[in-house]
């Protein structure tokens, strides 16, 4: 199993191919098309899994008092920053294919979860979860983590949009499924852009779901 790795440090593996349309993701080490939940496994278990366990030891700290509540801010928001932005290039297929437009989006993606992690903050100081804070400030913690797999999805659905694809339908991911995911894929294929994004239903960004896109209601344009 890949190990988790450091955002900042992330080295693509699956990237767009540009002599195929439709965004088709290629393993770099293998030479294969892969399907585009088999990135988000990969992206899962090296990206997410990483920043969500060191989002956690951070505030493990913060619990035990070995790094001031500033510290355990910046630090936070340093690993906020390299998540959003590893996610985005991989839902981009690749950094080459990001545009100007595309960094653009990530900044207000970071700008909204830092302002999230600034109500984070404020409520630490004033001992919402203990003086020290308990363990439900580390759970609240890695669902920062978890908020980069919307990034991703995203920034797919965009692409997908722009390679001239029509329809998306909601795929339920493993995992136990809120009321508002059951609702969303019961609807079948829909517009691109019309269902839910992934991440704005009840389970918020414990969501596990992703898209599948087509050209036409004739024509299957999923990845294979």
């Amino acid at each position: 199993m890949p190990q988790p790795v450091r955002p900042s440090r992330y080295s693509e593996r699956y990237v767009y191919d540009a002599r195929l349309g439709g965004g088709r993701y290629r393993d770099l080490q293998t030479g294969r098309l892969v399907t585009w939940e088999r990135v988000r496994q990969d992206l899962d278990t090296r990206i997410i899994k990483g920043a969500e366990d060191r989002m956690a030891a951070l505030t493990e700290q913060l619990r035990q008092q070995r790094v001031s509540l500033a510290e355990w801010q910046r630090g936070m928001a340093r690993e906020i920053k390299d998540l959003h932005g590893a996610s985005a290039i991989v839902g981009n297929g690749g950094w080459h294919n990001m545009t100007p437009a595309d960094w653009g989006r990530l900044g207000q993606t970071v700008k909204g979860q830092r302002a999230y992690l600034q109500g984070f903050a404020l409520d630490l100081e004033k001992g919402r979860y203990g003086k020290p804070p308990d363990g439900r400030a580390v759970t609240r913690a890695r669902m920062y983590g978890q908020a980069g797999r919307s990034t991703a999805e995203e920034a797919q659905r965009r692409d997908k949009a722009d390679a001239g694809l029509k329809e998306e339908r909601r795929v339920l991911g493993k995992a136990e499924h809120c009321p508002t995911c059951l609702e969303e894929a019961a609807k079948g294929w829909q517009p691109i852009g019309t269902l839910r994004k992934i991440g704005d239903s009840l389970c918020n960004v414990n969501c596990h779901c992703h898209f599948e896109y087509r050209s036409s209601p004739s024509t299957d344009e999923s990845p294979p």
